[in-house]
């Protein structure tokens, strides 16, 4: 068994919003990261270990575990794909696992593994700042339209 047996990239599910997670893999000395993303609503809750459940069903039937085979979770966050124009952006931070330490890289992948669809990304600001923009005072026109 070869770390490059395993798929890089499933969308576990179809839709448009899902809940995305980063495993490592580690075997034989060998290291690779994969991304596993199911569909979800967010009022949802376990959505992360219905993600991890299926990743290790998926990693036991090629015997990963059987063959040495250890796995760790770097994180996650949300992804939206438009099935329409072939697009996927990931945002956010999983509420359990945080986010994953080089999104840009993990897009990057997916891209190259998705080759059909465009991928950006939003880095989560680990420590949010409020806007320092102040709202544009209103206009005598917007005052008048208003009426």
């Amino acid at each position: 068994m070869e770390l490059t047996e395993i798929q890089g990239v499933q969308l576990l599910d179809s839709g448009v919003v899902f809940r995305y997670l980063v495993f490592s893999l580690e075997l034989k000395g060998q290291q690779r990261r994969i991304v596993r993303a199911l569909n979800y609503q967010p009022e949802e809750s376990g959505v992360e270990e219905r993600i991890i459940a299926q990743t290790k069903a998926g990693l036991d039937e090629v015997d990963f575990f059987d063959a040495g085979g250890e796995f760790g979770i770097e994180g996650g966050g949300s992804l939206a794909r438009n099935p329409y124009y072939r697009t996927i952006s990931f945002f956010g931070a999983d509420g359990v696992y945080g986010a994953e330490k080089d999104r840009e890289g993990i897009a990057k992948m997916v891209e190259a593994e998705l080759e059909d669809h465009e991928v950006s990304w939003f880095n989560p600001d680990a420590d949010p700042k409020p806007s320092t923009k102040k709202p544009a005072a209103p206009t005598a026109e917007s005052a008048e339209s208003e009426s």
